[in-house]
C-alpha cells in the first residue's frame, strides 16, 4: 500500500483509492471501475464503520 503525505489517502492492494473517514478515522473506500490502465474512483468514499459518506458538488456548482 502506499499513502500519501499527511496520511489521509491510500492506495490498497487493488489499487483502489482510500481516505481516513473525518469523523472516526477508519478508513473509508469508494466504488472503483477498471479502465484498462487501473482503477479509476467513480463513487463518493463511505466509510462502513461510521456512516459517513463524501459529500461532492453537483454538476450546476461546477460551472456556474
Amino acid at each position: 500500500m502506499h499513502d500519501d503525505i499527511n496520511g489521509t489517502y491510500r492506495t490498497n492492494a487493488d489499487g483502489e483509492t482510500e481516505r481516513k473517514c473525518p469523523q472516526c478515522g477508519a478508513w473509508a473506500s469508494a466504488d472503483h471501475i477498471d479502465n484498462g490502465i487501473g482503477a479509476e474512483q467513480c463513487g463518493p468514499f463511505g466509510c462502513e464503520r461510521c456512516g459517513w459518506i463524501e459529500q461532492r458538488p453537483s454538476i450546476e456548482t461546477l460551472f456556474q
